[in-house]
């Protein structure tokens, strides 16, 4: 009888953001008659709901959010030893990649995936600290999974061997389109009126998804008498900072917080456009390519994996990080042709 192949997936997300969603992903689509999933995540983390449909979820002693993280050390260990996996793959987790060592787990099926780009400082692109960090990471994994180019350039650039890291780009689920009957009841729920041009960003509230940035260019439009509204849907630790701030721009009858949403389908239908502001993490933003499964143009920074996301002029813009300038002159050229938006 043919064995099925036991993966253990250690994660240390306790929102629900890019990684998180990627991992839903693929846990629906694997072959269930030849891989058997469980889940390893930090107490508390809304995942679990999420994944309990796709195997045995397990939750360890921890913070969450944490790659590094000495006190779950022990938890994940029995975890380990409890499920007895044949490969370990873990996503921001670098407590797991330690665990999996203590544990005497062979390397070679220790994989890790990285979903995220970070402007790396100075000391980690010097020579001692690239042949250090490839070492250290030669011990503890054999296998890395890059979802972006982007991503396999700064792991190369901070040491790791480029030969044990594998491209796979994020997928996303094609989302439903809602009809315009539809469409319009939800604007009514939410306040909006009918033929509003409506401005969404789809990310986790947190300063290096940059909404301020956004926010900016609510005020801009606010002041010119421009007839749009600024959507945000997710949420995170920043968001009473960003509620703050929207108050003080005098926009909070421009800006909706909508908070986490299960099913974000229904919400980006309504987006005229689908913009990403990020200054740090991007990769292959999934709600990028969710919102391009349905037509939505793409506005994004020229940030990490960003560039790669949108062909610029055809299928979205890019613009400078962090230029609301930019962005409200990029958001107004599209408002104002109907023509190029539908192009788009």
């Amino acid at each position: 009888m043919y064995k099925k192949i036991k993966i253990l997936h250690i994660i240390s997300d306790t929102n629900i953001g890019g990684a998180g969603i990627l991992l839903v992903n693929l846990s629906s689509k694997i072959d269930k008659d030849k891989f058997e999933f469980s889940f390893a995540l930090p107490f508390g983390s809304k995942l679990g709901e999420k994944l309990n449909k796709y195997g045995e979820v397990l939750f360890y002693k921890g913070e969450g959010d944490k790659s590094l993280e000495i006190y779950s050390l022990m938890s994940l260990i029995k975890i380990i030893k409890r499920v007895a996996p044949d490969i370990i793959h873990t996503h921001s987790a670098f407590n797991a990649k330690m665990a999996a060592l203590l544990c005497q787990f062979p390397r070679k099926r220790v994989v890790y995936t990285k979903h995220c780009v970070f402007e790396q400082p100075k000391y980690k692109k010097s020579k001692i600290f690239r042949l250090l960090n490839r070492m250290i990471d030669n011990i503890l994994s054999g296998n890395v999974i890059a979802v972006a180019e982007a991503a396999k350039d700064e792991l190369i650039d901070t040491g790791i061997d480029g030969k044990k890291i594998k491209v796979i780009i994020n997928g996303a689920e094609q989302l439903r389109v809602l009809s315009y009957e539809s469409r319009d009841a939800l604007k009514e729920k939410l306040g909006i009126e009918k033929n509003v041009f409506v401005v969404g960003i789809s990310a986790r509230l947190e300063k290096y998804k940059d909404h301020k940035t956004f926010i900016k260019v609510a005020s801009e439009a606010k002041k010119n008498n421009e007839d749009m509204v600024f959507l945000i849907l997710g949420d995170g630790s920043y968001r009473s900072e960003l509620e703050k701030y929207t108050k003080a721009m005098n926009v909070d009858d421009r800006v909706l917080f909508l908070g986490f949403i299960k099913d974000v389908s229904d919400y980006l239908n309504l987006f005229d456009v689908n913009v990403n502001c990020s200054i740090g993490t991007e990769t292959s933003s999934l709600a990028i390519s969710e919102g391009l499964s349905i037509g939505i143009p793409a506005i994004v920074s020229d940030f990490g994996g960003n560039p790669n996301m949108v062909i610029d002029g055809e299928t979205g813009y890019i613009f400078h990080a962090q230029d609301s300038c930019q962005l409200y002159k990029i958001l107004l050229n599209i408002k104002n042709n109907p023509k190029l938006h539908a192009t788009l």
